[in-house]
């Protein structure tokens, strides 16, 4: 009787310990969903660290992205990139210029617009974003069997992504994406 009564004490106190866990973590949430439903408007930048693979040689990146938060979805801005190409590598252009290097160790500066949708309101959201600008690059050579090449660009930059996002605050996330760079 008395093992019985020690028991059942011991149920009460696991379950009043887990209906305290369980209201605790429904106010989180609901602090949670109030803090990240408030609408961030304003000045928002961004800075990007991002790796691109191009066949013959790899691009390290950094960007800076300034512009204005219409709602927790919705942000438009300006940015300015620097990427560095490294790793050239042989590669084969034709059958007659076989073994040509592709250009490494070279310097681009992309300057675009940016546009990014968050797909969802709360701290976890998929997103879709795109930039379009122009890209300004360093002169670089191409060697090849014949003949070596110099050129310098000044192209068109568009990078597409797609990704997630995670607020950790009210104002400030990280995020992860992939997309294309061309």
């Amino acid at each position: 009787e008395k093992r019985a009564a020690e028991e059942k004490a011991k149920a009460e106190e696991r379950a009043r310990i887990a209906a305290k866990k369980a209201e605790q973590r429904k106010i989180k949430a609901e602090q949670n969903k109030k803090l990240f439903a408030e609408p961030v408007k304003g000045y928002s930048s961004m800075v990007n660290i991002s790796y691109t693979i191009k066949t013959g040689y790899d691009y390290l990146g950094l960007d800076y992205i300034g512009g204005y938060r219409f709602d927790n979805k919705n942000f438009a801005g300006i940015g300015v990139g620097f990427r560095y190409a490294y790793n050239a590598s042989p590669v084969v252009l034709n059958t007659v210029n076989e073994g040509a290097m592709l250009p490494g160790n070279t310097y681009s500066v992309p300057i675009f617009v940016h546009y990014r949708i968050n797909f969802l309101n709360g701290r976890y959201s998929p997103f879709f974003g795109v930039s379009a600008g122009v890209n300004l690059s360093t002169p670089a050579e191409i060697s090849l069997a014949l003949y070596d090449v110099r050129y310098t660009t000044i192209g068109a930059f568009i990078n597409p992504q797609i990704g997630f996002n995670y607020r950790m605050t009210k104002k400030s996330s990280v995020y992860l994406a992939v997309g294309f760079n061309g």
